[in-house]
């Protein structure tokens, strides 16, 4: 994941948080949204700055609406699953690790498929 999308993942996560406190939310209700962002849309690659771009801004807005929306209703993924932690710093905490270290090779990988379309001359239709 690299600092685009993190960046993507890291402002939705904190634009959950505000939707919830405009709605009249706690710090736990804030906790519950942040894990619900955390689970959902954590991993997204960046696969070379183009239109998927658009669509995975897209994908986090709305996340970021429906993280906040069921955080209100008291519905969300619990701690004990996945990279929530046991508050909201340790799930940011992991949210970065999956960041860096864990997309390292991910990345490596994309570039390779880049420059293998590259090197067979694909080309955006008209």
């Amino acid at each position: 994941m690299d600092f685009p999308i993190a960046l993507i993942v890291a402002t939705m996560s904190g634009a959950a948080c505000a939707l919830v406190f405009l709605k009249g939310g706690d710090t736990e209700a804030m906790t519950r949204a942040l894990n619900n962002m955390a689970s959902s849309i954590t991993g997204m690659i960046c696969d070379g700055g183009n239109q998927g771009c658009v669509m995975k801004g897209m994908t986090a807005v709305e996340m970021a609406f429906a993280s906040a929306a069921l955080a209100m209703d008291d519905a969300y993924i619990f701690d004990a699953h996945g990279i929530n932690g046991a508050t909201p710093e340790e799930t940011m905490k992991n949210m970065g690790r999956i960041a860096s270290p864990g997309m390292t090779g991910t990345e490596k990988t994309i570039v390779d498929i880049l420059q293998d379309k590259n090197k067979s001359g694909k080309k955006e239709e008209d």
